[in-house]
């Protein structure tokens, strides 16, 4: 009875934990990767697929996970929200957050698989990459700056 007891503590503090080691990093949208996830959807158009094919599209967004918020660049514009883990397996993490482009909260389940992570997007899958922490503080000034008012 004792050892049940425990190992029912022990599952219960695995899914209450607030923190998820397997998001934090840094990631960056796949364009290449995200492009041919698209090709794959079922009748999908020639022109969607030339819609989505925009340069400005895919590939820009970067996420740096940290243990309690997570600074979103794009655009040449950083910002830092907290998150909270809402639910996790093996495969995938529910995260909420405020997200302050479509200013509201948002849920959102991000999969997790060797070398990558990605979100569901429509029919397909949004791939994002490893991404190198000191090649984004040189290329984002706004990164640089953000750090500096935090430390």
């Amino acid at each position: 009875m004792r050892s049940a007891l425990l190992v029912s503590l022990l599952a219960l503090a695995c899914v209450a934990s607030p923190l998820e080691p397997r998001l934090y990093g840094a990631w960056q949208s796949n364009r290449e990767l995200t492009l041919a996830e698209f090709r794959k959807v079922p009748g999908i158009t020639s022109e969607r697929l030339k819609a989505l094919s925009d340069p400005d599209l895919f590939g820009h967004l970067v996420t740096i996970y940290q243990p309690h918020d997570a600074i979103v660049i794009y655009e040449g514009e950083c910002s830092i929200s907290p998150y909270k883990v809402l639910d996790r397996s093996d495969s995938y993490v529910d995260i909420g957050y405020y997200d302050s482009f479509f200013e509201e909260s948002v849920e959102r389940r991000i999969f997790f698989e060797p070398g990558s992570i990605w979100l569901r997007v429509g029919d397909a899958r949004e791939i994002f990459s490893p991404a190198e922490f000191d090649k984004l503080e040189v290329q984002h000034s706004c990164l640089r700056t953000l750090l500096d008012t935090s430390r």
